[in-house]
């Protein structure tokens, strides 16, 4: 139950998270939903690395090993929870334009992209 409260206070308390970080971390669920998903799929499909066999080369399918791919995994968390600090730290300096700015930014550069071609 303390956990809940924890949430509740996250969301409407004093230290609130602001919007641009609820929409990256809601964005952020998503995107490792789906990467697992891709993973997984992959994995059956026989693509992904699922097994130690790391100096196969006869085929030819590039195989990750599991240790590589926990470390980029990792770093990709690491760059995740970094840059939503950033974010929280931009709303704390009432900089919520720019926070909004740098979430939307690539949401905006791929409209525009598609809108050129």
């Amino acid at each position: 139950m303390n956990f809940w409260n924890n949430f509740k206070s996250a969301l409407k308390g004093k230290n609130k998270i602001c919007d641009p970080l609820l929409i990256y971390i809601i964005l952020g669920i998503f995107k490792f939903i789906i990467l697992y998903q891709i993973y997984s799929e992959l994995t059956r499909e026989g693509f992904a690395p699922y097994n130690n066999n790391y100096n196969n080369y006869n085929n030819n399918n590039i195989r990750i090993h599991k240790y590589e791919l926990l470390t980029a995994i990792t770093f990709m968390i690491y760059l995740y929870i970094i840059f939503g600090l950033f974010i929280q730290l931009l709303c704390k300096n009432n900089m919520k334009g720019a926070a909004w700015f740098i979430i939307l930014y690539p949401f905006i550069c791929k409209l525009v992209w598609t809108m050129i071609i």
